[in-house]
């Protein structure tokens, strides 16, 4: 799934810092960075860009780390790309991962911000609702009962 092309755009809050891309891969942008070396001040260097490594959180869900002015920031990568490519959340609304069942997936066309209704009948299309035997305070299967 995925267009072939690979667009990269700002990172919203994160302007000529970092760039996230339709396929929902982070990098940083090239920059110069002041050192102090053992007491030297004023000697420089030029941090180059890479694409940042991402952390699984537990729910399948992909997660980078920013930083800005020494403040560092833990984000969902589906927000960096929703902002990105389709805008800010509006009230009441969420991300909805959609067609597919994937959380890892972040490519543009796979998210969407919906309400709180529209993930739980994504849920129910994909069959990752936790009803019946799949809640895990379930004591009696299909099969059981």
């Amino acid at each position: 799934m995925g267009s072939l092309m690979e667009i990269w755009k700002d990172v919203v809050g994160y302007k000529g810092l970092y760039m996230i891309s339709s396929h929902g891969r982070v990098r940083s942008i090239p920059h110069i960075v002041e050192c102090k070396p053992r007491g030297l001040t004023g000697h420089v260097r030029v941090s180059p860009g890479k694409i940042l490594a991402m952390e699984k959180t537990r729910d399948g869900h992909l997660r980078v780390t920013l930083s800005k002015r020494g403040v560092h920031k833990r984000i969902f990568v589906h927000l960096l790309v929703l902002e990105a490519f389709i805008g800010t959340c509006s009230s009441g609304m969420e991300c909805c991962h959609f067609p597919d069942r994937n959380p890892a997936n972040n490519h543009s066309e796979n998210l969407r911000w919906g309400t709180r209704k529209d993930n739980a009948q994504d849920r129910i299309a994909h069959g990752t609702n936790s009803d019946g035997e799949n809640n895990g305070r379930s004591k009696l299967t299909r099969e059981i009962v």
